[in-house]
């Protein structure tokens, strides 16, 4: 497994060979009879007892592993601290696209935020535009660092550009997903408007008959001078992962990371490859159906490495999902790198 350095891989292939789950992915295996372990360069035989489990016990489970889900939403604690929850990018319902909506409003109204702890936990992906807005929205009263931002940004996205693969199954695809995002989201919301884009592209070179295009244009910014390495944010600014963070979660994360003194607590993030996006194929053999996912737009240049996670400043060992010790963890965390107490909620 090329991904065996990432945990949500390891837990999944831990999920897929002690689990009897339908969803597994693994085909006709059977009940494993022992399991090997590479413990300091010598390899440990286990023996594995298999027994079933309950519906309590897997429901503990799954509440352990996935993070519920949370609408987008930001939390005043102090006068000066903000707990943002930046959980959501698909917005696949109205009262997600609501809470987004209201979300940004609250943070452009506030006139001063001197500590944001920014909390990622169950986000999967979906629309990076999403994030970036967030993170716009916050700076928008500290003009400084609303420079900062938007400078450093260009100048690390110098040359970056994404290479689509021009195919109908692709175009299909992404009409469907066009008209789901219209009918959830609006036909003038910035997603729909976001997608339409390199949906005419892809039309107009199936039409000309080439085999790949250009998701935008060569930026107009190019040669932008180095940003002042000197400058450090006002703002203490928190950073919190899980293991699920993916896709345009791992965008924000890099976009975050361009702040200084950026404090990151949590778990290993997951990774993506250079191809950030797929479609699924079918395709059948011995009365077996097989899927297939197939990249079909590359990067040439983007912030992170391939398929390299994220690794915190301070990696937290308990289970991330439950609150009432996160919270203190995270307070006390802030208190020890900057130096300043936070008031708990």
């Amino acid at each position: 497994d090329l991904r065996w350095h990432i945990l949500k891989a390891r837990d999944y292939s831990a999920k897929a060979l002690t689990l009897m789950l339908s969803n597994t992915g693994i085909l006709n295996r059977p009940q494993f009879a022992t399991c090997d372990f590479l413990i300091n360069n010598n390899i440990n035989t286990y023996t594995i007892n298999w027994s079933t489990i309950s519906e309590i016990e897997a429901t503990h489970i799954a509440e352990n592993y996935y993070s519920p889900y949370r609408l987008p939403l930001v939390t005043r604690l102090d006068e000066d601290t903000h707990w943002i929850n930046v959980s959501d990018f698909q917005l696949n319902t109205p009262e997600a696209v609501e809470s987004q909506t209201q979300l940004l409003t609250e943070l452009l109204s506030i006139n001063e935020m001197k500590t944001v702890i920014l909390d990622t936990r169950g986000n999967r992906g979906g629309n990076s535009m999403h994030g970036f807005n967030i993170l716009s929205a916050i700076f928008s009263k500290d003009l400084e660092a609303k420079n900062y931002f938007f400078n450093h940004l260009q100048f690390e996205n110098q040359g970056s550009l994404g290479l689509f693969r021009a195919s109908w199954q692709f175009y299909w695809s992404y009409d469907y997903m066009l008209n789901k995002t219209i009918a959830i989201q609006g036909a003038q919301s910035e997603h729909t408007l976001m997608l339409q884009d390199p949906l005419i592209r892809l039309k107009n070179a199936l039409n000309r008959g080439e085999k790949s295009f250009y998701q935008a244009e060569n930026s107009e910014h190019n040669n932008m001078p180095a940003p002042d390495d000197n400058w450090t944010s006002h703002m203490k600014l928190v950073l919190i992962t899980d293991r699920h963070c993916m896709s345009s979660c791992l965008d924000f994360v890099d976009w975050a990371k361009l702040i200084p003194n950026l404090l990151h607590l949590g778990e290993p993030t997951d990774a993506d490859t250079i191809y950030t996006h797929i479609a699924d194929m079918q395709s059948d053999y011995l009365k077996e159906t097989f899927n297939f996912m197939v990249p079909i737009k590359v990067f040439n240049k983007r912030l992170r490495d391939d398929n390299i996670p994220y690794i915190p400043d301070v990696i937290y060992e308990g289970n991330i999902n439950d609150d009432k010790l996160l919270k203190p963890w995270v307070f006390n965390q802030i208190e020890q790198h900057f130096n300043t107490p936070v008031i708990q909620d």
